[in-house]
């Protein structure tokens, strides 16, 4: 059997109105886990542990984290809350992972404009639209979109050719 280096992410959760966790019971914990644990975030109600294992697939890699960090968040005195998303990736798509860019790339009017193949004011008014996507962000340059979003508005959109009938 072949063991692999598994990076394993673990989410718990604890609902709405669950209070912050204890700065030194984080410590602690991250002090149990030893070596393994790469990263422990929180905040009010949710905790996010990244720990790498070894393991020969992925139920293994899975199962062996889940245990050492349900053991670590018990001894830490941390409650117990149930975990509400795993993620488990190898040690060489973790590292294609990190040198992917974090963020979308992001469209102005000139560049949808370019993608939609029409003028700056057609790609405006198209904007304005109910069914267009909302812009993540409007600068004082003007509202700029993700990528992903228009690209899959163009797969939907029909486009009409020559000019819309004035009412």
């Amino acid at each position: 059997m072949t063991m692999t280096e598994w990076s394993v992410e673990l989410q718990a959760a604890g609902g709405r109105g669950t209070a912050h966790l204890d700065e030194d019971s984080i410590d602690e914990l991250l002090d149990m886990l030893g070596h393994e644990a790469a990263a422990v975030s929180h905040m009010p109600g949710r905790y996010s542990i990244r720990l790498t294992v070894q393991a020969s697939d992925i139920p293994g890699a899975l199962a062996e984290a889940t245990s050492r960090v349900s053991a670590a968040v018990t001894k830490a005195g941390l409650p117990s809350w149930p975990f509400v998303q795993a993620t488990v990736l190898s040690a060489d798509e973790l590292d294609r992972d990190l040198t992917q860019p974090g963020l979308p790339a992001f469209l102005g009017v000139a560049e949808l404009a370019q993608r939609l193949g029409v003028t700056r004011q057609r790609a405006s008014d198209l904007a304005k639209s109910s069914s267009f996507p909302r812009p993540i962000a409007n600068l004082a340059s003007g509202p700029i979109w993700a990528e992903p979003n228009v690209t899959r508005y163009i797969s939907t959109w029909t486009r009409r050719p020559g000019r819309p009938k004035t009412s």
